[in-house]
């Protein structure tokens, strides 16, 4: 893989960032590169997707405005749990899953 270099900043939000993100060491041939977008999610949401339980993003109405239908994304998976009350515990069993399906899911 690619080995990059960067510097540890300090956010808006008070916590450490990656910044001025660099290549030092690549193992790829450039042409072999694609340009895609990426957008991030956090669990359970994450999963919910992936797994095509959650097929809808609602959290911002305008984040996917620019993009045609169809354009292909990459998605990061962020290490993040957000509390939810259990509510992708709902979302899964309204997709057919039953609390054993859910359980091995975990």
């Amino acid at each position: 893989g690619d080995e990059l270099s960067f510097t540890v900043v300090t956010a808006r939000n008070g916590k450490d960032a990656a910044a001025n993100i660099e290549i030092s060491k690549s193992d790829t041939d450039a042409s072999d590169l694609v340009n895609m977008h990426v957008f991030s999610m956090n669990l359970p949401f994450v999963a919910l997707l992936s797994n095509g339980y959650k097929t809808l993003e609602t959290r911002n109405g305008t984040m996917f405005v620019p993009y045609k239908a169809g354009t292909k994304m990459l998605l990061h998976a962020g290490q993040r749990i957000y509390p939810d009350g259990d509510r992708h515990i709902d979302v899964m069993k309204s997709g057919g899953l039953d609390d054993d399906e859910i359980k091995a899911l975990k």
